[in-house]
């Protein structure tokens, strides 16, 4: 860390990074981990299972410290503060094809369990983050 760097506090528990592609979520959640001088866990969910996608997997690798990896099974007993990254998927036009619309309709379920479970959740925008609310909280 750098001398013009200063440690982050993180809450404890679910704290979720929602965005489109190459929104920065993943720089974020690199740049609050090593800020935060806990202990970090990393959880990996995409397979290499053609060229371009082992070289994002390898990118994403040299971007982030040699952080120790977990299942996903393992999130829901951590009590110490858990980043979780996932693509909003629902902002774009609907899919051409039936599979790239299963795929949409499942991310967006898992998406909201994530919200619901979440202690904060930020929403990304071309590097700049919203806080994401209850939407029951703010018609209160």
């Amino acid at each position: 860390m750098s001398s013009n760097e200063s440690t982050v506090s993180l809450p404890s528990g679910l704290i979720v990074l929602l965005g489109g592609a190459r929104c920065g979520k993943s720089s974020l959640a690199v740049e609050l981990a090593c800020q935060s001088n806990q202990d970090v866990y990393f959880i990996a969910t995409a397979e290499t299972r053609d060229e371009d996608m082992k070289q994002r997997i390898t990118r994403h690798k040299a971007e982030r410290p040699n952080w120790s990896t977990k299942s996903i099974s393992q999130i829901a007993t951590r009590i110490s503060p858990t980043l979780v990254i996932s693509n909003e998927v629902g902002l774009g036009i609907v899919l051409e094809t039936n599979l790239g619309r299963k795929y949409r309709d499942l991310l967006g379920q898992i998406n909201q369990l994530w919200m619901r479970a979440a202690k904060n959740s930020l929403f990304l925008v071309a590097g700049k983050a919203s806080s994401l609310k209850n939407p029951k909280e703010l018609l209160v």
